[in-house]
């Protein structure tokens, strides 16, 4: 019932600056230099310097100063979100009710049971029990439901980047006749639907189609064997041997991996696949002990790309593939560096465009992971990125026995 005000975002930023480094906010504060109360609406903040993603760095709570200010033992917390907490009196389960002082509409579900467990493994074999009602699950997990008729599933875009990489210590796949045959020579679609089961949205650049960054106009090497043997026709290959590193664990790479191996030797090229252990691929990787390797990213929201395809101060390659060109940094640095939204847009359009032209690796899909809801569970599901439960307040339970309304 009372208006947040500039003082409660200083008093917000207070409580972040004196928080512990593990606080799940504190590294939103990383690029504030200062910040002062202009009237009783407006904070004007300093910053260290300019950074393109600092709008993604404001996503953080609110605090009300009248409320928190003089409290020793916080036992209520304060909000306008459609929830307020319950009880949380043994941390093993969080339970939410609908709160009086929702922002908007009111939720159809009135209570919810926040389940805190171990690991996925324990999330699924609750869900497969009954004890939850909702779940978030892998590809490897959604393939069990496929056919169930008990289970909805529904698509939640990941910032998951899968992608071939080149060794750029090896002189010949610095040649930009070899990187785009070998770019043509992966058939991106079969692979999304034989390997991904279709759970993944195809890229040519580390930017996900759900991003409001993405860049569709980027150049796109096409499945073409024979135009990529056509390409290599003038490369000497008959001395290049290339080892394809993949880790055994992960059934998709490993595919993928036997899949380009196949598409190349029958460009007479000479590949083998080296299938380790994780932690021997993790060795070799940091060792450049490969030529090409099937890897991903697990990428922030907030595309910098710098770790991956930048250099360091020394002016040196940092990253894993010993990629390093003048326009790739004066690219990532645009990107970085953007004073305002319309400069972050373009840097983020030129950096894909470029990153689809050069192919510092190929960019395959981002994975996509799945909501399995109980058959008693309607509604919009329509998770986003970041957010398996966004629109939950459009939810809605269809109970036989009449019970109170609450999900878990």
């Amino acid at each position: 019932g009372t208006p947040i005000t500039g003082k409660d975002l200083l008093y917000s930023l207070e409580v972040l600056k004196a928080a512990p480094e593990k606080a799940v906010y504190k590294n939103c504060l990383s690029n504030i230099l200062s910040y002062e109360l202009v009237d009783e609406y407006n904070v004007k903040v300093s910053f260290v310097q300019s950074f393109g993603g600092q709008n993604y760095m404001f996503c953080f709570p609110i605090i009300p100063e009248h409320f928190y200010k003089n409290a020793k033992v916080v036992t209520d917390v304060l909000g306008d979100g459609f929830y307020k907490l319950a009880d949380f009196s043994d941390k093993k389960v969080l339970k939410l009710s609908v709160s009086e002082n929702a922002f908007g509409k009111k939720p159809y579900i009135e209570n919810i049971e926040a389940i805190v467990s171990s690991d996925v493994e324990t999330d699924l074999n609750s869900f497969e029990q009954g004890l939850t009602d909702v779940v978030s699950a892998s590809i490897s997990d959604w393939s069990k439901y496929l056919n169930s008729k008990e289970v909805t599933a529904t698509e939640q875009p990941t910032t998951y980047f899968d992608f071939i990489g080149f060794n750029f210590k090896n002189e010949a796949l610095k040649d930009l006749k070899l990187r785009p045959a070998i770019a043509m020579s992966i058939d991106k679609t079969k692979i999304l639907n034989d390997v991904y089961l279709n759970h993944g949205s195809i890229v040519n650049a580390p930017i996900d189609a759900s991003s409001w960054l993405y860049e569709s106009q980027t150049k796109n090497y096409g499945f073409d064997l024979e135009a990529a043997k056509n390409l290599i026709a003038g490369v000497d290959v008959s001395k290049l041997r290339l080892k394809i590193l993949v880790n055994s664990e992960n059934d998709e790479r490993v595919r993928i991996a036997n899949i380009l191996k196949e598409n190349l030797t029958s460009m007479g090229l000479n590949v083998v696949v080296d299938d380790t252990s994780f932690t021997q691929y993790q060795e070799q990787l940091t060792a450049g002990a490969f030529d090409l390797v099937v890897g991903g990213f697990n990428l922030s929201t907030m595309p910098e790309l710098t770790f991956a395809f930048g250099k360091n101060t020394e002016g040196t390659a940092q990253n894993y593939f010993s990629y390093a060109d003048p326009e790739m940094d004066e690219l990532l640095a645009l990107s970085f560096n953007a004073s305002n939204e319309t400069a972050y847009k373009k840097a983020n359009s030129d950096l894909q465009k470029f990153f689809a032209e050069e192919l510092p690796c190929i960019g395959l899909v981002f994975r996509k992971t799945v909501i399995l809801s109980d058959k008693k569970v309607f509604g919009e599901i329509e998770p986003t990125l970041g957010n398996p439960y966004s629109g939950f307040e459009n939810w809605f339970i269809v109970d036989s026995e009449n019970e109170p309304s609450t999900t878990n």
